[in-house]
């Protein structure tokens, strides 16, 4: 589903899903109203899952961590696609300043206030690739700033980015890539949108 434009699969542990008999129920709407009025405040656990620089929700190691945390923890996760990126609508201006991690550290600020609503998860921990580990460290020390008495969740990075200057320097050395970069202050990347592999 979509929240504010950013999309996400939620993936609901499945010993709940049967024993709520949520496949019941007719719409999304239903089966928050039935997990809301079930269980007690910050009971279930919710760990978001995010990718990297050209990724996308269904990248990598995401779904398959989805399932297992959910089947064998009883963890609910939520793995989204950071506005730009595959099925979530582009950032303002996109296609002028590109995508910046300002933009992912918003999405992941529309994310946790939605979910907050959700009185009955805890967000729990962050599970970042790549750029989005950096993503969410930037975040949680934004978050710790302007909320310093919120409880912040765990943050697990696999294969943070922690040196972009090799990246650059990665970019810089091909020379279309160096024609980019020098006209626009960046470099375009092939990456999964809307069903598609674009450049």
């Amino acid at each position: 589903f979509s929240i504010d434009d950013i999309s996400g699969i939620l993936t609901i542990p499945p010993s709940i899903f049967t024993s709520l008999q949520l496949d019941t129920l007719e719409n999304d709407q239903q089966i928050i109203s039935k997990l809301q009025s079930t269980f007690p405040i910050n009971s279930q656990k919710l760990v978001y899952l995010s990718h990297g620089h050209a990724g996308h929700k269904s990248y990598c190691y995401l779904a398959i961590t989805a399932r297992v945390l959910a089947q064998y923890s009883s963890y609910f996760t939520f793995r989204f696609d950071f506005k730009g990126c595959g099925d979530s609508v582009d950032n303002q201006n996109q296609d002028v300043i590109g995508r910046l991690i300002d933009h992912d550290i918003e999405c992941l600020d529309i994310l946790f206030n939605y979910f907050n609503n959700w009185k009955f998860l805890d967000n729990y921990s962050i599970i970042s690739h790549s750029r989005g580990t950096i993503a969410s460290f930037k975040w949680a020390l934004k978050t710790q700033e302007t909320n310093p008495d919120l409880i912040q969740p765990f943050l697990i990075s696999c294969s943070g980015r922690f040196n972009s200057k090799k990246l650059a320097e990665s970019f810089l050395a091909n020379p279309e890539k160096k024609n980019q970069w020098d006209k626009f202050n960046g470099s375009f990347i092939k990456s999964y949108k809307n069903g598609d592999y674009t450049f």
